[in-house]
């Protein structure tokens, strides 16, 4: 089995760049950046010590292992154009089916790194998870070595699995984001200052973690069923639509896992 010392990337975003840079940082030689336009290439490659290039002709076919990181409706239009049949082939999205890279190549899996990226924040890969795929041992043998000189958190998960993963990630990353974002205009909305809020949001955050079964610690109006004070709640934020609607249907599925039928908002 080949072992894996040189890395190539089509794209240069979010998830590419972090990547990038901790792969070089454990040895790993990035040898091309391919990206849309060269100016992102060539940030990136200057940081990595590699070629960046927007030509597509230019990436050349000697690297032990190709890594696309792109917007998934744009995968297939960029591979469509690449001669990579024999290269090794993967890509970081979670939502992406690992099957339609056959098309491009023999060789394909999934590498993904299980967090929520920012180029302007820093990440610590020995502290997130790694979720592999392929339907070829020798492949998850290869991505293993890889994804373990960045962190012993690796996991390997079939195709319906990692989709699941993803789904949860959303709802734990995206929808819990938006929600505290909600909550922190409507304080600055109202004169108040979102710092009170954050000894309750810690111990929110880490009884969760430390619960197995944390819906049975549940509190809060809706979980009491106190119509009176969720309706002068949704009263009170006349105002502003959009939190009142959020405060609403989120009582309402409250209401519904705890108390069945029995109250409507």
């Amino acid at each position: 089995m080949k072992e894996i010392n040189t890395i190539s990337f089509i794209g240069s975003g979010n998830v590419a760049t972090h990547l990038a840079i901790a792969l070089y940082a454990k040895g790993f030689t990035i040898e091309t950046i391919l990206s849309k336009t060269q100016k992102n290439a060539t940030a990136l490659a200057s940081k990595v010590n590699a070629r960046g290039t927007d030509e597509l002709n230019q990436l050349g076919q000697s690297s032990d292992l190709y890594i696309i990181s792109l917007k998934d409706d744009v995968i297939d239009t960029y591979l469509k154009d690449l001669n990579l049949h024999n290269s090794l082939l993967v890509h970081t999205s979670g939502s992406y089916e690992t099957t339609k890279l056959t098309k491009f190549s023999t060789k394909t899996g999934s590498f993904y790194p299980l967090q929520t990226f920012n180029k302007d924040i820093s990440v610590d890969f020995s502290a997130l998870p790694i979720i592999l795929e392929s339907e070829n041992s020798e492949t998850i043998e290869l991505l293993l070595s890889v994804a373990k000189r960045l962190t012993e958190n690796t996991h390997i998960l079939n195709a319906s699995q990692k989709k699941a993963l993803h789904i949860s990630a959303i709802g734990i990353n995206n929808f819990t984001h938006f929600i505290l974002s909600k909550n922190k205009q409507y304080c600055l909305n109202n004169n108040l200052k979102f710092n009170l809020l954050r000894p309750l949001l810690k111990q929110t955050i880490e009884a969760f973690l430390n619960e197995e079964r944390p819906l049975q610690k549940q509190t809060g109006p809706a979980k009491r069923g106190d119509l009176t004070i969720i309706k002068k709640h949704i009263e009170a934020l006349t105002g502003d639509k959009e939190f009142q609607a959020l405060y609403k249907e989120l009582s309402q599925y409250i209401l519904s896992e705890f108390h069945g039928e029995k109250y409507k908002l």
